[in-house]
């Protein structure tokens, strides 16, 4: 795989993305109370957490996530 390609891949994740990518379906769906299905498609950018469920999960990464974490990095530019 080329390199370019992963990186490029890496930088349009969200952190929570990149954070759901580290703990693994399994253990991401047990931590924030999801079905491995919405842990994947969450992981993979096909969903996104409903704006009124983000606190929520925020509180359960215990400190790993904040609010900024679900939004991308130039949404605010």
């Amino acid at each position: 795989m080329d390199y370019a390609y992963v990186s490029i891949y890496y930088s349009l994740m969200t952190k929570f993305q990149l954070y759901l990518k580290q703990l693994g379906v399994e253990k991401a769906s047990q931590i924030f109370h999801i079905s491995k299905r919405t842990a994947h498609a969450y992981m993979r950018g096909d969903r996104s957490p409903r704006l009124n469920n983000v606190p929520n999960l925020v509180r359960l990464s215990r400190g790993k996530l904040s609010i900024n974490a679900f939004f991308a990095e130039d949404a605010f530019k």
